[in-house]
């Protein structure tokens, strides 16, 4: 009798979710958790889960140094994921009001697709990427000529 209960609990159907594991969560990082060095496809980076989470690392000398300190990479790695978060969570830039470019004061989009580039929130538009090193070197001075344009079109 105790041989037949044994038998049917064996033969009794698990469902599927209870026989696999859970899955790890995702590294959610295109570099390595230890050195930082970013994973450019050229080889593949070793893969291990620890305590639920996936870590990827450049080899496994790499993973012998994780094993020596996890708290200290998990927190870098939690810290990571918070900047992650908030990047993705920041407020999208203001867009540039103008039709000219702000360095030249040319029409944009006369000489091909302008350059665009964000400064402190601000999205600012010039005809070309070497215009943005002119705007760097006195940006006050950009942005009221941008605040003073922006009010004459609003008058």
């Amino acid at each position: 009798m105790l041989l037949a209960g044994i038998i049917c609990c064996l033969a009794w159907p698990v469902p599927a979710d209870d026989m696999k594991a859970a899955a790890p969560k995702p590294y959610p990082l295109n570099t390595c958790l230890v050195c930082d060095m970013k994973f450019d496809g050229m080889s593949t980076p070793d893969v291990f889960v620890y305590q639920g989470q996936e870590i990827k690392v450049c080899d496994k000398s790499e993973e012998a140094e994780f094993d020596k300190a996890p708290d200290k990479y998990l927190k870098k790695l939690a810290d990571a994921e918070a900047k992650l978060k908030a990047d993705s969570q920041a407020a999208a830039p203001k867009p540039y009001p103008l039709s000219t470019c702000l360095v030249c004061d040319m029409q944009l989009g006369g000489m091909g697709t302008p350059y665009v580039f964000v400064y402190q929130g601000q999205e600012i538009e010039v005809c070309d990427k070497s215009e943005e090193a002119e705007f760097d070197k006195t940006p006050d001075k950009y942005l009221k000529k941008l605040a003073d344009a922006v009010a004459k079109l609003n008058k």
